[in-house]
């Protein structure tokens, strides 16, 4: 799991959340949806190991940087929620 690549996480209901949100105010346009925490792909997969009882020790640790991809991705690809946070969207991290 890359530990450079950083994203906002967010869990399924959260995400269901804020769509609901975005139908009852009849937004349109192009809102980001996503975590209130930032992490790497590391962080969330040592996560995602711990709340599903498996191993931790068994998650690679890797520098997107060292893994060759066929398109390039930036290092940080968390989102700007300050559009959807302003109609009332309440972001949470991606335990809650």
């Amino acid at each position: 799991a890359f530990n450079d690549e950083i994203r906002s996480f967010l869990s399924g209901p959260s995400a269901a959340e804020g769509l609901f949100l975005l139908m009852e105010k009849g937004a349109e346009g192009i809102f980001n949806l996503g975590g209130a925490a930032a992490m790497s792909r590391f962080e969330f997969a040592k996560l995602a190991a711990k709340a599903h009882g498996l191993p931790q020790a068994k998650i690679i640790e890797k520098s997107q940087l060292k893994v060759e991809t066929p398109v390039f991705r930036p290092a940080d690809l968390t989102l700007d929620l300050q559009k959807i946070q302003s109609i009332g969207f309440v972001s949470k991290t991606v335990w809650e």
